[in-house]
């Protein structure tokens, strides 16, 4: 009985090794941060409502030999943009956006990040908040006799830029003048 179950494991590999060779031949993917502007929050303020973002995506489909790209789909929360392999007969790389709608997107709990109480605030403060949404790829590969389906999923950052409020520049003066006469 054991010889029969070990040569029966010999053949379901043997007859689905071409497909695991095939699926090593996986797209590969970047992605760009989604940019957001915030404006300076009132202190307190912990849950922040992001608008729409946009990700700026590059994928480089790869099939297996004597294969060909079918089609290659892409998908951000409920946000998907499909595409035809004919799109990959010119160039090998697809650079695309996709808009992910602000009611796609839940509030992110943000401590001390652009808000008044935050002493960094006189200056532009960065905040990167890396795997904050996934990508999903699928990409469907044909010979005319099969297919073949390999997923592949890209972790996407969002980039926080706090603006803080610029002071008028005569302002700005005018208290160094009065610091300096203040010395004296």
């Amino acid at each position: 009985m054991r010889g029969t179950l070990i040569s029966l494991t010999i053949i379901v590999l043997a007859t689905t090794w071409p497909a695991w060779a095939e699926s090593d031949n996986r797209p590969i993917l970047r992605a760009k941060a989604a940019s957001v502007e915030l404006q300076l929050q009132p202190s307190g303020r912990r849950l922040l409502r992001l608008p729409n973002l946009d990700f700026a995506l590059q994928i480089e489909p790869h099939c297996g030999e004597g294969m060909h790209i079918a089609s290659v789909s892409i998908s951000i929360a409920d946000t998907s943009k499909s595409f035809r392999g004919m799109n990959f007969l010119e160039q090998s790389t697809l650079e695309t956006t996709i808009r992910l709608p602000r009611r796609q997107i839940g509030p992110l709990a943000i401590e001390r990040f652009c808000t008044s109480e935050d002493k960094n605030s006189n200056n532009d403060d960065v905040l990167l908040i890396r795997d904050a949404f996934t990508a999903h790829v699928s990409l469907r590969c044909a010979d005319g006799v099969r297919e073949l389906v390999v997923y592949e999923t890209l972790a996407l950052a969002i980039r926080m830029v706090c603006k803080a409020p610029e002071r008028d520049k005569s302002n700005a003066i005018a208290d160094q003048e009065s610091s300096v006469s203040s010395m004296r």
